[in-house]
This record gives C-alpha cells, structure tokens and sequence, in this order.
C-alpha cells in the first residue's frame, strides 16, 4: 500500500468511529425525554406530555392535570427514597396531588413507588412501588385515531 492510501484508510476510519460516536450521543435521550409517552400496568395507564400536562386513568378514575420532573434518580445503594415526581391532578372535581420516586429500568420499563407527604404512613396505607411498561401504536387504543374526512 501506498503512503497516501494508508493514510486515506486511516482518516476514512477514525472519521467512521467519530461519527458513530456522536450518533450514540444524539440518540441517548435525558431523563425528561424519556418520561414522555404514554405507560401502563394492570392497574392503570398514564400519560406524560411534553407541555408538563398528564392523563392519568386508574380504579379511582380518570385525572387530569401537570407533573413536574427534576430529572434526577437516585443512587440505588442509598436507602432513604427521593420523590423526583409531583403530580397536581383533578380527578372526580377533587385536586389531589402526589409524589413519587420513579427509576428507570431500561428503554420501556418504570419503575414507580408512592412516596407519602405525611411520613406517618405505613403499612397498608402506603402504596407499593410499581413498574409500568411504555406503551406503543400497538397497545392501549391501537393505532392513531382515523378522522373522518370531509
């Protein structure tokens, strides 16, 4: 090989291995991207928009209303839970609003557990952490909804 074509072949390289490297980089999304969509369980669905607005369907019925996100889990060797989630929803024309840590369990799974503001609350009284799945085109509801054209 020529002088000229090694170093052709060894641009043409390290340029391929930057650029597949700052495709990784593009693609990783941050904790709030990620939030976004809609998730589910057994026991309830819920929907995280991108203007702070969530649509939350459980037993108790539906809510409506805003979230905010810090963005932060936190480290699983520390044992004191971190609420890193607040909720203010309306549901049966009553405001209620929550707290709760969630952690991420890869790409589609959440973890979810109920952090209580009265600290008393123990027992049966505090809810169970819960893992919900994202949700695709192909589960809750199927496909987008068709509008009938005029």
């Amino acid at each position: 090989m020529t002088k000229r074509r090694k170093i052709t072949s060894s641009f043409l390289i390290i340029s391929g291995i930057c650029l597949i490297s700052l495709m990784q980089q593009g693609c990783s999304k941050s904790p709030s991207e990620k939030l976004i969509g809609r998730w589910y369980s057994g026991e309830m669905t819920i929907r995280f928009r991108e203007d702070s607005g969530v649509i939350w369907n459980s037993p108790r019925g539906l809510a409506l209303g805003r979230y905010e996100f810090s963005g932060k889990t936190r480290n699983i060797k520390r044992e004191e839970e971190q609420p890193n989630l607040f909720i203010d929803v309306v549901r049966n024309d009553e405001r209620q609003q929550f707290q709760f840590e969630i952690s991420f369990l890869g790409e589609d799974r959440l973890r979810v557990q109920l952090i209580p503001f009265n600290k008393e609350v123990t027992g049966s009284d505090a809810a169970r952490g819960m893992v919900l799945r994202r949700a695709n085109d192909n589960t809750l509801g199927g496909a987008p909804i068709k509008v009938a054209k005029r």
